[in-house]
């Protein structure tokens, strides 16, 4: 009998680098109410301004949310970035719920790490 054995490696289990964990939180909210940490409704024109931790294990935390090495989007595209981490809600944006995604790439591994927070945006009155 021929027994097959399989690993998968965590992201940042290159050999010397640490394993890390993205804390992707929404850090405030303008024009809107902040559900949770990785929640938050708001109206058009409102905004919510992402903050990405990076936590090494071993190793300090740090702030990744204006690195070169973060990138936010969401999926279809929905509201606008005023800045790297700063999203506002349009009015084509009424009536809608949607993630906004933290991609980190590893420098040390050269993998990639997405964290998600959601965003429902109110309803509009009718014109």
């Amino acid at each position: 009998m021929l027994v097959a054995l399989a690993t998968t490696a965590k992201p940042s289990s290159a050999q010397g680098c640490p394993q890390i964990e993205p804390r992707f939180t929404i850090a405030s909210v303008t024009n809107g109410v902040q559900d949770s940490v990785d929640q938050a409704h708001v109206n058009v024109g409102g905004c919510v301004t992402l903050s990405l931790i990076i936590v090494p294990e071993p190793g300090t935390p740090f702030d990744a949310s204006l690195s070169a090495n973060t990138t936010f989007t969401t999926n279809p595209t929905q509201g606008h970035f005023t800045s790297k981490n700063v999203w506002c809600a349009l009015a084509s944006d009424c009536n809608k719920q949607f993630p906004i995604y933290a991609i980190y790439h590893d420098p040390c591994t050269g993998t990639y790490i997405t964290s998600t927070v959601h965003i429902t945006v109110t309803s509009c009155a009718p014109q």
